[in-house]
């Protein structure tokens, strides 16, 4: 994946995610976004922030339903909000990549 124009430092692996969650902020997941054509809405928004919160707090990936109870939203709001579900609000947010077995659930 390229780098965002207008950013600096942002490193990506092999399947687009960022390698140090650090540099994340709103303006560098606007871009990613705009990257995968997403213009984020407040939902997105939402789920986004709800899971950075999770894994900075907790540096573990959040059940799904979880995130979305939480927000008082539908069990499946990621599935429903995000077109590649949860693996595409993961790399928006701007975390790293999770592994192959937890990509499955994502």
């Amino acid at each position: 994946m390229k780098t965002p124009a207008n950013t600096t430092q942002l490193d990506f692996d092999e399947e687009d995610f960022l390698y140090n969650y650090r540099v994340w902020d709103s303006a560098v997941a606007i871009q990613l976004a705009r990257l995968h054509n997403i213009a984020l809405d407040e939902q997105q928004w939402t789920i986004i922030y709800a899971l950075r919160n999770h894994y900075l707090s907790y540096g573990t990936i959040p059940l799904q339903r979880h995130i979305c109870q939480i927000n008082k939203m539908n069990n499946n709001c990621i599935d429903m909000i995000f077109d590649q579900h949860g693996i595409e609000a993961w790399r928006i947010a701007g975390l790293p990549d999770p592994g192959e077995e937890i990509k499955a659930y994502l």
